[in-house]
């Protein structure tokens, strides 16, 4: 692994690929959850993967309890450093929203060839998002929900060395969910790419379909069976779409 800045990690360098896929984390995540896809990622791809403030080695630092703020401050590390490649933004959840308005930015800076944006596990930003107070209640609340969803085992969350590092970055990026508010005309130039799954408790594949409405270029919706977290071990699914509706 290679760190490039406090929000940029490369999983690992290829200066030599001739694409960057920049992943933005969902809730609670961080940089390291993308490590699996530079393992399923063509040679022709270098992952970069956005480490939030409040999180691993950045966990001395205060959360940014905003969408747009994160967005704003990944999006100047995007275009102070930027790849001499083009570009794709991938997130997951809460991170399709920061990658939807950080590729806003990078675009308008008109310092890095965006190519497309893929958003996954999330409902278009002018789709009304559910609202799910996780910021508010109790922490066994929150534990049973996070497994509900799957994206931490019940025997990892029984670890309170676990809860101590996941709660308190969840909670933040919840009251950041909970105060985005999308302009009713927010789009990008690029192509999108949405990404769901047919049994996602937080998005139907209509609430997928809505980022549609947010691009003033070619969208293209893929659909996979299984949760919320629906490419867990098979990071290729991912990869797959992406790279398909690239070469498309």
């Amino acid at each position: 692994m290679e760190e490039t800045s406090n929000w940029i990690r490369k999983f690992p360098a290829r200066d030599q690929a001739p694409t960057v896929l920049v992943c933005f984390p969902h809730a609670g995540g961080s940089a390291s959850a993308y490590f699996p896809f530079s393992a399923e990622a063509a040679p022709d791809l270098e992952v970069w993967a956005v480490q939030y403030p409040g999180r691993q080695d950045r966990r001395s630092e205060p959360g940014i309890e905003s969408i747009t703020g994160l967005a704003r401050a990944a999006a100047a590390e995007l275009t102070r450093r930027p790849a001499d490649r083009p570009m794709v933004i991938f997130g997951h959840s809460m991170g399709a929203l920061v990658a939807f308005e950080a590729a806003r930015l990078v675009e308008a800076s008109g310092q890095v060839e965006l190519v497309r944006l893929a958003v996954s596990g999330c409902g278009g930003p002018v789709v009304r998002q559910r609202d799910d107070p996780l910021d508010e209640l109790a922490e066994e609340d929150v534990v049973t929900r996070l497994a509900e969803l799957g994206g931490l085992g019940a025997r990892q969350l029984a670890s309170p060395e676990i809860r101590e590092m996941t709660l308190p970055p969840l909670r933040s990026d919840y009251r950041a969910l909970r105060g985005y508010v999308p302009g009713e005309d927010a789009t990008v130039a690029c192509p999108i790419s949405a990404l769901t799954a047919t049994s996602d408790p937080l998005t139907t594949v209509a609430e997928a379909e809505g980022w549609s409405k947010n691009t003033r270029s070619g969208f293209t919706l893929h659909t996979f069976d299984g949760g919320h977290f629906y490419f867990s071990g098979n990071y290729r699914l991912v990869i797959n779409a992406i790279t398909n509706d690239l070469r498309s």
